[in-house]
């Protein structure tokens, strides 16, 4: 006997990121030069001349876009994307050139008797055994007062002084491109401060070299600052959607202190009395707003807008939490507001006798898991049941995935 029988079908629509690993950028609201713009250094910054020649003269340097960039979004101790193409600067001189000025910036309204770290990619772009670039990156008071100095050494040579990525040590290899600079503390009192960027004196036969420089950067050093999602664990992606006022939930932690730069020692830090600030960029991490009210460790908060923009964490003592200046800030976590899926569908081929096969066609999604009758479940656009029975009679669900 052959038994015939309806169905019926509905969906639901959904969002979900696949798990990786936690991404920074390096960055500072104080001094930040990353060279992304492809523009010049602003008038008084170098002693170097600005040409748009390449290579440029002695004495000069240009802004040049290659396939070397320092990098701007780092997983782990590596730049995400290889090779990484950006603008950097790059120049050149000669061994008989006196110490001369590569770049110089003034630095007000810091924390005094905090950490800071002055650092920059430096790369020597074609290592000879005559000279080497060699530079002395410099931390002074506007009076002129030496704070602290760090040495490159010869870049590219047995001297060679460089470091990894901030937070990371390897001293068997050097990173493609190496990060020069070190951390330093403020004397308390001293809010303004001169970073510079200066050749060194040799004695090298006379003969020239070649330099890049990328990432000149000063930032606050504290507690590793670490944001991560319950929903996605150990992810850099996290998904909230602008509907149905279901937040996105964001847990924050301050580790017990901050690995050291350019040695394999583990410095405790930790603040007295934490102030917390969420912060939202929607240019891929150049420029960072604060979010209105998410001002503890942890955020839970709605988006009404579909967008993909990136979060992190900002953290200081709450005295100074309103100076970006005196802030350390977190890794960062990529976060998609999806709206409500387009052009989905969720079909079906009944009614369907047992001697048939029923069929349902579900589209619109980056996945799918459609549940029904006598516990079925399928993962694939084409969910099929061959030769149904009674049993498979009744209402089928279909969860849309958008990512």
């Amino acid at each position: 006997m052959k038994t015939c029988f309806s169905l019926a079908v509905t969906f639901f629509y959904s969002h979900e990121a696949n798990a990786q690993f936690p991404v920074t950028i390096p960055w500072s609201s104080s001094v930040n030069f990353t060279f992304s713009d492809g523009k010049p250094l602003p008038a008084g910054y170098s002693d170097f001349t600005y040409s748009s020649s390449s290579p440029p003269a002695g004495g000069s340097y240009s802004i040049m876009k290659s396939s070397n960039d320092a990098g701007h979004f780092y997983f782990g101790p590596f730049p995400m994307s290889q090779p990484v193409t950006g603008y950097k600067m790059v120049g050149g001189y000669g061994s008989w050139f006196v110490p001369k000025m590569v770049f110089r910036d003034t630095v007000h309204n810091l924390c005094g008797n905090s950490k800071y770290l002055f650092w920059a990619g430096i790369n020597n772009p074609a290592p000879g055994s005559c000279f080497y670039p060699n530079f002395l990156l410099s931390v002074e008071t506007t009076s002129g007062t030496i704070i602290k100095t760090f040495q490159t050494g010869d870049i590219g040579g047995p001297s060679d002084n460089y470091s990894w990525y901030y937070g990371y040590y390897d001293r068997t290899k050097a990173p493609p491109v190496p990060f020069y600079g070190g951390i330093f503390q403020l004397p308390a009192g001293v809010k303004d401060i001169v970073v510079k960027i200066i050749t060194n004196n040799s004695k090298a036969s006379p003969c020239g070299t070649d330099f890049e420089i990328d990432n000149i950067i000063l930032m606050p050093v504290g507690p590793d600052i670490r944001i991560s999602s319950s929903k996605y664990p150990g992810g850099w992606i996290a998904a909230s959607c602008a509907y149905g006022d279901v937040p996105l939930d964001l847990n924050g932690k301050i580790e017990s202190g901050y690995r050291d730069f350019g040695t394999p020692n583990y410095i405790s830090d930790n603040y007295t009395n934490p102030g917390f600030q969420w912060q939202q960029s929607l240019d891929d991490g150049y420029t960072w707003t604060d979010i209105p009210g998410a001002t503890n460790i942890n955020m839970s908060h709605n988006f009404s807008i579909s967008d993909t923009f990136w979060v992190r964490l900002r953290v200081s003592e709450i005295a100074v939490i309103g100076n970006p200046n005196c802030s350390n800030v977190s890794n960062v976590v990529q976060v998609q507001v999806d709206q409500k899926p387009k052009d989905f569908s969720l079909t079906t081929n009944s009614p369907v006798c047992t001697d048939g096969d029923l069929k349902l066609n579900v589209s619109g999604g980056a996945s799918y898991r459609t549940y029904g009758p006598d516990g079925f479940f399928d993962s694939s656009p084409f969910p099929h049941i061959y030769h149904p029975a009674l049993a498979d009679s009744g209402w089928y669900y279909a969860e849309i995935f958008t990512f």
